[in-house]
C-alpha cells in the first residue's frame, strides 16, 4: 500500500518565506547578532550617516572603516552604478551600539543616487572584525576584466596584464582627447564604469588582443612594451594596420637613426623612470610626433647644434 507524501519543499517555503522589508533605524539597536536582507532608501541612508556614522578620527567606536570620501572615483562609480541599476546587494555592518562599521560609502552613494537599494545588513557585529575585513584588497582592472570579458574571449591569461593595462590606457586617451581642457587633467579624472570598460573592450577586441601580443613580443626591448610606446602604436594600427606592421619591422631591422621608428626606440631607451602623469604625456607626445613623421613618409631631421659664442667668433 502506498501513500502520497506531502512535498516538504512546498510546506517549508510557505512557512518561511517573508517579503523583504525596508530597513528601519530602530532595528539597528536590537540586541544580539543578526544578518538580514533589507531595502535601504535614500532618506534612511542619509539618516544613518548623520546619526550613526563615525570615523577613525573620532575614535568612537574603535575599528571603524576609513574616513568617508565624498569626492573620489570609487564613490562616483558607486553612485553611477546605483543610478544605472548595476549595483548588487552587499553587506553593511553595524556594531552592538548601532554605529556603522563598514558601508559608509555605499550609504552615501544610495543617498546621492536617490534610489532604494537591496542590501544585506549585519547588526551586533564585533568591532574587532573590521581589522580582518579591511585587510582585503580591491579587485584590479585585470581581475575585473579577467572574470568577464577575457574569459568570454578565450584570451590566454598570460596576456591579461598587457591587455587590461593597454586597453584602459587607450580608452582613457581617446576620451581625454574629446574633452576641452588639460590633457593631463582629463586623463587623471577618467573614471569609467565596469560596463563602460566591457563595452569598449568588446568594441576594440581585435586591437586590444593585437596590442597585448605585440607588447609581450617586445618585452626584450627596453621601454617598448609599455604604454608610452604602445598607445601611439595602437592609434597607428587603428588608422592603418599595414603601416603599423611596417613601423614595427623598421623598428627592429632598420639601422638608420633618421628613420622615425629607429628614433623612437633610441629615444625611449635613453629615458629614465617616468614619475608623473605629466612626464608620461610628454613622452607619449614625442612618440606621436615621430609616428606622424613616419605617416608623412619623412625622416627625422635633427636640428643643427647651436654654436657657442666662441665658435661663432672663429
Amino acid at each position: 500500500m502506498t501513500t502520497k507524501s506531502k512535498s516538504p519543499d512546498k510546506k517549508f517555503s510557505k512557512k518561511t518565506y517573508r517579503p523583504i522589508s525596508k530597513l528601519k533605524t530602530k532595528e539597528l539597536d536590537e540586541k544580539g547578532w543578526n544578518v538580514k536582507k533589507t531595502f535601504i532608501d535614500p532618506k534612511t541612508a542619509q539618516e544613518i550617516l548623520n546619526e550613526r556614522n563615525s570615523n577613525p578620527i573620532d575614535r568612537v567606536p574603535e575599528y571603524t572603516n576609513r574616513n568617508l570620501k565624498k569626492k573620489g572615483k570609487k564613490t562616483d562609480l558607486l553612485i553611477r552604478d546605483i543610478k544605472a541599476n548595476n549595483f548588487f546587494p552587499s553587506l553593511i555592518k553595524f556594531d552592538a551600539g548601532g554605529q556603522v562599521l563598514d558601508g559608509q560609502h555605499r550609504l552615501y552613494a544610495i543617498a546621492q543616487a536617490g534610489k532604494t537599494v537591496k542590501m544585506m545588513v549585519e547588526t551586533g557585529a564585533d568591532r574587532k572584525s573590521m581589522i580582518k575585513v579591511d585587510r582585503g584588497c580591491p579587485r584590479s582592472i585585470k581581475d575585473i576584466l579577467g572574470l568577464s570579458v577575457f574569459q568570454e574571449w578565450g584570451l590566454d591569461p598570460k596576456y591579461w596584464t598587457h591587455a587590461s593595462t593597454l586597453g584602459k590606457a587607450f580608452f582613457s586617451y581617446i576620451e581625454a582627447l574629446k574633452i576641452k581642457g588639460s590633457l593631463i587633467g582629463n586623463l587623471s579624472s577618467f573614471s569609467p564604469t565596469d560596463e563602460d570598460l566591457f563595452d569598449f573592450f568588446n568594441k576594440e577586441r581585435e586591437l586590444i588582443e593585437w596590442s597585448a601580443g605585440t607588447a609581450k613580443a617586445l618585452r626584450g626591448r627596453p621601454k617598448l612594451h609599455g604604454r608610452v610606446f604602445m598607445i601611439p602604436l595602437m592609434f597607428l594600427r587603428k588608422i592603418d594596420a599595414k603601416l603599423a606592421e611596417s613601423f614595427l619591422y623598421d623598428l627592429q631591422s632598420n639601422s638608420s637613426e633618421k628613420n622615425p621608428a629607429v628614433w623612437v626606440a633610441n629615444y625611449l631607451a635613453k629615458q629614465e623612470g617616468m614619475n608623473s602623469r605629466a612626464e608620461y604625456v610628454f613622452h607619449v607626445q614625442k612618440v606621436f610626433g615621430a609616428i606622424q613623421t613616419y605617416i608623412d613618409g619623412k625622416n627625422i631631421v635633427r636640428k643643427p647644434k647651436e654654436r657657442t659664442k666662441l665658435e661663432r667668433s672663429k
